[in-house]
């Protein structure tokens, strides 16, 4: 039988039959071990559009809220008021990401808008329960 040589890359034909049944080989490998890690770690195969709710296994929620406050008004109502409802959902955790305050120096402002230990305390106080 007469070796070809393929033009493209130098490889010969009989090698790139040898590469793509490898490289099948390892598609079909990592796929059943996908499907067996999920056997044993999950419950067999679920059905599509399970959500979990019925057994919770593995299901949470977290909250996730930042750059606020940016005005007297949501530090002093609506961050508040957004924590409370927060503490009434079934929460695994919250983070704040994002700005503690709005500006720099704002004039007449009754909450702070400086980076000072003042900004920081009224950050802690808004932490929940």
């Amino acid at each position: 039988m007469k070796r070809t040589t393929g033009t493209r890359y130098g490889y010969t034909a009989r090698g790139a039959w040898a590469a793509r049944r490898w490289l099948l080989a390892a598609m079909v490998g990592l796929m059943v071990a996908a499907i067996t890690t999920g056997l044993v770690m999950g419950e067999g195969f679920r059905g599509k559009g399970d959500d979990d709710l019925e057994d919770a296994h593995g299901a949470y929620a977290i909250g996730l809220w930042g750059d606020m406050p940016y005005s007297d008004v949501q530090a002093l109502t609506g961050v508040p008021n957004l924590i409370a409802d927060m503490n009434k959902q079934d929460l695994a955790f919250t983070v704040h990401d994002g700005d503690l305050k709005g500006g720099n120096g704002i004039a007449n402002s009754v909450t702070p808008t400086i980076c000072s230990d003042a900004l920081y305390t009224q950050a802690f106080g808004f932490s929940m329960p």
